[in-house]
């Protein structure tokens, strides 16, 4: 209806054109020539020929027009409806045209789509792609094709799932070069079968592969025998069984007896043709001599499939390497009379009980620690005489540690007790006992170890006694130890390295936080000294230095300490040493400086009074006295 009214439009438009260009040329006519009748009639036939031809004309270009208005409709019809996706982009990738599929594809309304850029509906691996194609098809100006991913939030699979779209596009630049006509084309059904295809694939050969190396872990390889044609397949794990290579190999059943040691060929056929005879699955372990004379042992299991009539088709069985497992059986056994040995020479205690808790035996060491055997069940614990160290509590029958693990299934560690051993002697041992389960959990027995560290703890009561007096004299000496880890510059200390000035502990962790606190003037020579330790220079560090504390003075400190630790290579990995308060030390040196100082004043200026003179001496060799040095001056009075 529109389109017939805007024919009507035109055509009344061109009649009013023509008539005024007819008016002008009937004036120039009229004008230039006499106006007799017949002219007139002459003209007036003339006119109305062309009339009529005009008509006529204008009749046809009615008809052409409608039948191009009709061929425009049906291939706009054509172009919208199209199954593929079809548009037009600038060299900006700016849409300028699309039908339906391909703003299907897009997913948005036609309409919104118009002088968007096309490329951000696509994803980012396929951007670059696109681009590419765009300034092929612009400069080469002949058809292009590229595959891209369009990423839209209308194709989701389920909320918050968006599902890609695979588009093949095909595109050539229009006859003006303007712009550019596309064709796309969905190809993510292919894509997607082909992707399954692909993993498929994948699955098949992981599962291959994961199944032969499963084989190979288990050394274990499969074969089956075609019983009509003697053909005999082995998997790869069976070649590396007998070790051998699939050309060394006839394939037949006779190529196999062959690798079976002579001793066992006639037991192994046998057990095979008695399988086929009476239809029973069979299995055998047997030696075989590998290809390169090595001998193994195997265990074959086979089972095989009959026609309707009984007869024998294929055969189907697995080979076991079982060498190593017989290799462990032999070593077993060595085990066995090697833990023999071992419970014997065993210089710790060890006891076994069976499931009531009955004591069954102790290996020499034991019978030494309680200076008897006791074999006595539960319920004659009593004969142990013991208390829990260093509580002294007493140690009652149905507490000791053995009867909670035979009771209760419990493993008890670390159990120190002081015993009263049947000899007499009075000891400290570590008692430990755990159960013995089957592969239900039930318990078996149980294993008591013991192990006699009275000496230790005796060398421990004096070490700690020793360390006590150590650290009472470094704390009246103001002393603290420290060590540092050279490659990290880390610290550790004793804290009273920190209380000394004033400081929490938790303040220093790296050996810069306490050099941040050195005096100015000292850092460089505190750095320097323990510099040339580490490179050998000095054989250890030491140095005099003040270092600031928490109150805002200044302590003299001093530190002395030695590489303990190196490479392999000789390169110093851990330093430790002291440092001490000399505070007090520092502050004596000084004013016996300036009581020195003072005393040589009044030698020069007061010469003769030696009352003043001798009050200084002994006030100076009081405080060297109280550093523990000699006196300087000898009094006579």
């Amino acid at each position: 209806m529109k389109k017939q009214n805007a024919n009507q439009i035109d055509a009344a438009r061109l009649r009013q054109k023509a008539e005024e260009l007819l008016q002008r040329k009937d004036k120039a006519y009229l004008g230039s020539k006499p106006q007799t009748e017949p002219d007139m009639l002459k003209l007036i036939h003339e006119l109305e020929v062309h009339q009529i031809e005009l008509e006529m004309q204008n009749e046809e270009l009615v008809k052409a027009k409608e039948k191009a208005e009709l061929a425009e409709e049906k291939y706009a019809e054509l172009y919208d409806f199209a199954p593929t996706g079809l548009l037009s982009i600038t060299k900006e990738a700016e849409i300028l045209e699309l039908n339906f599929a391909a703003a299907r594809m897009l997913g948005k309304e036609r309409a919104k789509l118009m002088k968007k850029r096309f490329d951000i509906f696509l994803s980012q691996e396929t951007l670059s792609v696109f681009n590419l194609f765009v300034q092929k098809v612009f400069t080469s100006k002949t058809k292009q094709s590229c595959e891209v991913i369009i990423v839209n939030e209308g194709n989701c699979a389920l909320a918050g799932q968006v599902l890609p779209i695979y588009v093949n596009i095909d595109g050539v630049i229009s006859q003006n070069d303007d712009f550019c006509l596309l064709t796309l084309t969905d190809v993510t059904e292919r894509n997607r079968a082909i992707i399954e295809l692909q993993r498929s694939e994948e699955k098949y050969r992981i599962s291959e592969f994961l199944l032969k190396k499963a084989q190979r872990i288990a050394h274990l390889g499969n074969w089956e025998l075609n019983i009509e044609t003697n053909e005999l397949f082995w998997s790869d794990e069976i070649y590396r069984i007998f070790e051998c290579e699939p050309h060394e190999f006839d394939a037949t059943y006779e190529a196999f007896i062959e690798f079976i040691h002579p001793d066992d060929r006639e037991e192994v056929n046998a057990a095979y043709l008695k399988s086929l005879e009476t239809k029973v699955d069979y299995q055998i372990e047997h030696r075989i001599i590998t290809k390169n004379n090595k001998l193994k042992y195997v265990k074959e299991k086979c089972t095989t499939t009959f026609n309707e009539k009984g007869i024998p088709l294929r055969s189907f069985g697995i080979v076991i390497d079982i060498t190593e497992s017989k290799q462990i059986e032999a070593a077993l056994k060595n085990s066995e009379n090697l833990l023999k040995k071992i419970f014997e020479i065993l210089p710790i205690g060890l006891w076994f009980a069976d499931a009531n808790g009955k004591l069954i035996r102790g290996n020499p060491a034991g019978v030494k620690i309680w200076g008897a055997e006791p074999t006595v069940a539960i319920e004659d614990y009593g004969v142990f005489k013991a208390r829990f160290y260093p509580s002294g509590q007493k140690i009652e029958p149905n507490n000791w540690a053995l009867a909670h693990t035979i009771r209760k299934g419990v493993t008890v560690e670390d159990e120190l007790i002081e015993i009263d051993a049947f000899d007499g002697k009075k000891k400290i041992i570590l008692n430990y006992t755990a159960p013995v389960l089957d592969d239900q959990g039930n318990i078996q027995g149980a294993i008591v170890v013991n192990q006699d560290i009275t000496k230790r703890k005796q060398a421990e009561e004096k070490l700690k006694d020793n360390n006590l007096r150590l650290n009472l004299a470094m704390q009246s000496a103001n002393m603290a130890w420290w060590e540092m880890d050279i490659s990290s510059g880390m610290v550790v200390f004793e804290k009273r390295k920190a209380e000394m000035l004033g400081y929490a502990p938790e303040k220093f962790n790296h050996y810069s936080d306490f050099m941040a606190l050195v005096h100015p003037e000292d850092n460089a020579k505190a750095m320097n000294a323990m510099r040339k330790h580490l490179d050998g220079s000095l054989e250890k560090y030491e140095v005099e230095y003040r270092i600031l504390n928490n109150s805002g003075e200044y302590k003299w400190f001093y530190d002395i300490g030695s590489i303990v630790k190196k490479d392999s290579e000789g390169k110093p990995l851990k330093v430790t040493g002291l440092v001490i308060d000399i505070s007090q030390r520092k502050q004596i040196e000084e004013a016996i400086l300036a009581k020195m100082d003072e005393l040589e004043r009044f030698h020069k200026l007061t010469v003769g009074r030696e009352i003043a003179m001798v009050e200084l001496k002994k006030e100076v060799n009081n405080l060297l006295n109280k550093l523990g040095q000699g006196i300087k001056y000898k009094i006579v009075e």
